[in-house]
């Protein structure tokens, strides 16, 4: 594919050393019309500009698409998507990266070499936390990401990768990369505000929430989700209490998906619960194995979701927070009453022998646990693929009711996540939130018109994604009816 102006790269020669003679940059090619083009340009090509996003994973699936709408000059380069195979985070295979040319009007008038990366690794705290602190591998390792282009005369370590791509858009060229160091993030995605996130890299990130720009995104379901012998047990339980059929034993229809109460699920995650076992979660379904709580770490957006909704967590004070120096113990000692309940985590694991507990890092994780096929085990994910959870298990983890309402199914028994959602029929559902530095995007109008662009694509109803209700007005039927106020998770859902 030609480009249609020059990319010759303007390095000036470096010394390779103090005594030594000046080295010649390597060559950044002018044409991209094969795979090995394609390489040698993300090699050789410094980029002009970057744009660094962190955090949660919801939008990896239209991340291509996005960023070919709203961010690159798709008519000039098809962006080249370049696979981290350096960084920790992208050997757990969650990075996304393209490179390629930027729509003009948003990098000063001129269209430019652009890189952009996106790192979903520990989710919405890790990239709020890379806003707050600098650059560092150690202390923050979500910063640590995939880099391109010539640096000191030396190309990066970057080749084809084994499935090259056509050079399209849709088949973008692929080039695998080793090199990689660290990068402030630009935007952070997370599932909730960041005031309302669980834990951050308490160490490194030093700022505070009156230093960010939070913008609400749109409104996203989250769900209980069941492995096959769970999601069994669980019908075998509803079974037993009269909620279902004798004949819904087996049966993966609407009319049979099987329900929780919000109160067992926040026993079984709660230290003050009675709730530890499978055999208390289902007493009527007659098993006693050990049970997965297939929960993500603290740093999660979707951890951060959950104990909003089942704990009153981060909302109503954490017992873990009521220290003599805390707001919430000066709301006690004013007469306060504070609701929040202490979760369980793998730390406590000695303590509850009937539960192996997870600290997922990645929703991938929590995935595989569901769907496996010899495990009982339960756990909280967004509603984003649907009502079926495929993993490495073998077998498919589904999402339940939870106190008789369905995630993925309207009333009438339709396969929807979204209608649930907008109505406000569903509860659990969280606003979802970018946020930038708000300095920063001052003194960079660049990085600022790169942000707000991408941000107007987050919200765009017309790029809707399942499990997902939004707040744009465009599309009249991926409309939120129902919101929180002001974006606060810790608010009702409230018709508008």
């Amino acid at each position: 594919m030609k480009l249609k102006h020059n990319l010759i790269a303007g390095a000036a020669l470096a010394f390779v050393s103090a005594a030594s003679f000046a080295a010649t940059a390597p060559t950044c090619p002018t044409t991209i019309a094969s795979a090995a083009d394609a390489a040698t340009f993300v090699a050789n090509c410094t980029p002009e500009q970057t744009l660094f996003i962190g955090g949660a994973s919801t939008m990896k699936g239209k991340a291509a698409s996005l960023l070919n709408s709203r961010i690159f000059d798709t008519a000039t380069i098809a962006p080249i998507k370049v696979n981290d195979k350096g960084s920790v985070s992208g050997l757990n295979g969650n990075v996304i990266a393209f490179y390629g040319m930027s729509k003009a009007a948003l990098t000063g008038g001129a269209s430019k070499r652009l890189l952009v990366v996106y790192n979903y690794n520990n989710g919405s705290a890790a990239g709020v936390s890379q806003l707050w602190a600098k650059p560092d591998a150690v202390a923050v390792p979500e910063s640590d990401v995939v880099t391109v282009g010539a640096v000191k005369n030396v190309a990066s370590a970057c080749t084809i990768n084994a499935t090259p791509g056509a050079g399209t858009t849709a088949s973008p060229y692929s080039v695998d990369c080793t090199s990689h160091g660290v990068k402030q993030a630009d935007i952070a995605l997370s599932d909730v505000n960041a005031a309302e996130l669980y834990a951050v890299y308490a160490a490194a990130a030093k700022g505070k929430v009156k230093d960010l720009t939070p913008t609400p995104l749109l409104l996203q379901s989250f769900g209980v989700v069941a492995s096959p012998l769970m999601y069994s047990a669980l019908q075998a339980q509803n079974i037993a209490d009269g909620k279902l059929a004798a004949s819904c034993a087996g049966d993966l229809t609407a009319a049979c998906q099987p329900s929780i109460r919000s109160a067992d699920y926040a026993s079984l995650v709660s230290k003050v619960g009675s709730i530890k076992s499978l055999a208390a979660l289902v007493p009527a379904a007659g098993v006693s194995n050990v049970l997965t709580l297939a929960r993500r770490d603290n740093l999660s957006g979707s951890q951060a979701s959950s104990n909003i909704f089942f704990v009153n967590g981060q909302c109503g004070g954490n017992e873990k927070q009521a220290d003599t120096k805390s707001l919430d113990a000066k709301l006690i000692k004013a007469g306060a009453l504070m609701g929040g309940l202490d979760i369980i985590s793998a730390d406590d694991a000695a303590s509850y022998p009937g539960l192996n507990i997870l600290s997922a890092v990645v929703s991938g994780d929590v995935k595989n646990a569901v769907s496996s096929t010899t495990d009982y085990a339960i756990g909280v994910l967004n509603v984003g693929g649907g009502g079926v959870v495929t993993g490495t298990g073998g077998g498919n983890g589904r999402f339940v009711k939870i106190d008789g309402i369905s995630p993925n199914f309207t009333v009438a028994g339709v396969a929807d996540s979204l209608t649930p959602l907008r109505s406000g029929d569903y509860p659990f559902a969280m606003t979802t939130y970018a946020l930038t530095v708000t300095k920063a995007m001052v003194k960079d109008a660049e990085k600022k018109a790169l942000t707000d662009a991408l941000i107007a694509g987050f919200q765009d109803s017309t790029l809707a994604q399942s499990g997902l209700a939004y707040f744009d007005g465009v599309d009249a039927t991926k409309q939120a009816l129902a919101k929180r106020k002001n974006g606060n998770n810790c608010s009702p859902l409230v018709k508008m």
